[in-house]
């Protein structure tokens, strides 16, 4: 039990600037955390952003699991292998809601199945789905990108990108960003983070 809460990584984020729309309403502020979590084959993430955007304040949250099955008894498949991928978004400050679940089969990253994409309303479509995920060390630097495609019209898809310097074994400083196209609308933010590693 100790060992998954060990894996945890806390991302912290902290941004100002000025209203978009109105210039005569308070300065325009965003604070967020990202719980990430990656034990064994499970891989979960969950980022919760409170934000002010010209006087209105909006709660946006994003959730993320991906499980891996690349074991069959004593049989193990580095490198291929059967991934469940369950995605919510709950973007209030555009007014963006979808949901995803998909089955792929994944190679070296690269991953081809069919998903489930839901606009949290009336919209419901099966469709054919693929992405490419990646993971690269080189000393004290750590890149990390995830990317999916759904074959709906019109496409929808999202990348997300994080760079981090390790300070320390627990401390990183680094940036991520990401752009969302869903059913009904699209959404993107960069941000300069602080991880905090517990294990």
């Amino acid at each position: 039990m100790w060992e998954i809460f060990l894996a945890t990584v806390i991302s912290l984020s902290v941004g100002v600037r000025e209203p978009r729309n109105i210039p005569d309403t308070p300065f325009d502020y965003e604070l967020s955390y990202k719980l990430e979590n990656n034990y064994n084959n499970l891989d979960l993430s969950f980022k919760h952003d409170y934000e002010r955007e010209d006087g209105d304040y909006f709660n946006d949250i994003r959730a993320e699991l991906n499980y891996l099955i690349n074991n069959i008894g004593a049989l193990e498949f580095p490198h291929h292998g059967i991934i469940l991928k369950e995605d919510y978004k709950q973007i209030t400050s555009k007014d963006l809601y979808q949901f995803n679940s998909d089955i792929r089969y994944q190679w070296n990253g690269l991953s081809v199945g069919y998903g489930f994409i839901w606009d949290l309303k009336d919209n419901k479509n099966f469709k054919w789905s693929a992405g490419y995920s990646k993971k690269i060390t080189l000393g004290k630097w750590k890149l990390e990108t995830e990317n999916d495609i759904y074959y709906t019209k019109p496409l929808t898809y999202q990348t997300e990108a994080k760079i981090i310097y390790n300070i320390t074994n627990n401390i990183g400083i680094g940036l991520s960003g990401n752009y969302i196209e869903t059913l009904s609308d699209y959404d993107y933010n960069a941000q300069a983070v602080i991880t905090i590693k517990f294990g």
